[in-house]
């Protein structure tokens, strides 16, 4: 919204404040004061469009990770919307929608719905992934033997198995710019009790690849390096937060980095990368790792938390918009902040996650932290058949649009702020536990 008067521009999103008992329209999410819910799509049913149509197909099996991508920057499409792009977690098998894979939701400029296809089909388990510099969608298969493959977002490009790995039971995609002067390194999780982080550096004709023009000619980026695994050192334990740190190296021997994981962080799945920080989550010792990959030293902290129930899983992040007047404006209310100081840093102010839920009354959710350590929830499911997890959080390319799916039931929502502002800050979808 424009901010010309102030009475028509009123924040209304209160996130962790359910007084108004707001819900989505099939009445199963409860939603916190000010947010509105669309549904979008449901596994096995055809999607309806904006144009009072629906897809030619129906929608994916059991939605997992997904990620945005603006359809006008790709591969001479020069439509101004974008496409949700999301895995399908499942072996493949019997009726078309159920196998495992990737579709994606085609969306205009106005945000409406108007496609959904299959963009990969007859994969594996596919569960988190990630996107790539050039535009491209990871696709990892959570299975014994299971491939990285690299998706185009508009299903134009033919499907591409990378050299990420060999080993399987691949879970989520990330990579740094950053911390390795001009060469790209780029990091795959794999859900085992022994899964080491892996490392891909391109060689020189992986690096011939990365500076080429177009993104579709960058893809053989992916096609040629070197892999070495995460070993993290010994750690120190702070008394006053319980917070570990240490040193970690990278070795190419994978039977110490699996000793190494089974150890210190089995079960690795959500990763993201972000100004020479690598983060990433172990389900099983409900921690989280963050790698300062320039100096090489680590830290890791609990992920439980008593507002949030199960595991961690995805991650992925939402950048703060560049929005001086709405900024000012949030400042003056300070909405779901608790100080000014945690809206100046230096590019957050709140941190969106998902969470693996449990079998209990109440479902999974997606809850936020903002910089100063205060936790909330923004919205969360109370019916049992939901109670699987939330997954596939994403944000369209304007921050206004967030996208959400509730795995079991396979429903993909679309969540707004009904005040017209965008979501603010910065995102990481890793799932919260109880204690």
């Amino acid at each position: 919204p424009s901010n010309d008067d102030d009475d028509d521009d009123e924040i209304s999103y209160q996130p962790g404040n359910f007084s108004l008992s707001q819900r989505s329209p099939d009445g199963s999410i409860r939603l916190s004061n000010g947010l509105g819910a669309e549904l979008l799509a449901v596994s096995g049913e055809f999607v309806p469009l904006a144009n009072g149509n629906v897809s030619a197909q129906e929608f994916h099996i059991a939605p997992d990770g997904a990620a945005v991508f603006d359809s006008g920057k790709y591969y001479g499409d020069d439509g101004e919307g974008w496409y949700y792009v999301s895995n399908a977690e499942n072996e493949t098998s019997g009726r078309a929608w159920t196998n495992g894979g990737v579709g994606a939701l085609e969306f205009n400029g106005a945000g409406e719905v108007v496609g959904y296809k299959r963009i990969a089909s007859r994969l594996r388990m596919n569960c988190g992934g990630g996107r790539t510099p050039w535009n491209s969608w990871i696709t990892c298969e959570e299975i014994v033997g299971g491939k990285i493959h690299q998706i185009d977002p508009a299903g134009k490009i033919p499907r591409n198995r990378t050299a990420l790995g060999t080993l399987g039971i691949y879970e989520s995609f990330s990579y740094d710019l950053e911390a390795n002067g001009a060469i790209p390194t780029f990091y795959v999780t794999r859900d085992a009790h022994n899964g080491a982080l892996t490392r891909f550096t391109p060689n020189d004709r992986g690096m011939e690849c990365f500076r080429k023009t177009k993104d579709e000619d960058r893809w053989c980026t992916l096609n040629y390096g070197s892999i070495d695994y995460l070993f993290l050192g010994k750690g120190v334990v702070d008394d006053r937060t319980g917070t570990v740190s240490g040193n970690f190296t990278w070795t190419t021997s994978l039977r110490a980095a699996k000793q190494n994981s089974e150890a210190l962080y089995p079960h690795a799945e959500g990763i993201d990368s972000y100004q020479g920080f690598v983060y990433f989550t172990s389900k099983r010792l409900k921690r989280l790792v963050v790698l300062n990959l320039r100096d090489l030293t680590f830290k890791y902290e609990t992920t439980v938390s008593g507002a949030f129930n199960e595991q961690p899983d995805q991650v992925a992040r939402i950048l703060t918009p560049n929005h001086s007047n709405e900024v000012e404006e949030l400042k003056e209310h300070a909405v779901a902040l608790t100080n000014e100081d945690e809206f100046n840093s230096s590019s957050n102010d709140i941190l969106y996650f998902c969470e693996d839920g449990g079998r209990r009354a109440t479902g999974p959710g997606i809850h936020g932290r903002t910089m100063g350590g205060r936790y909330f929830t923004v919205l969360y499911a109370d019916r049992f058949q939901y109670a699987s997890e939330t997954t596939g959080l994403a944000y369209s390319p304007t921050g206004h649009d967030m996208y959400v799916s509730f795995q079991e039931s396979g429903r993909i929502y679309r969540f707004y702020r009904e005040d017209g502002y965008p979501f603010q800050g910065a995102m990481l979808d890793i799932k919260y536990h109880a204690e």
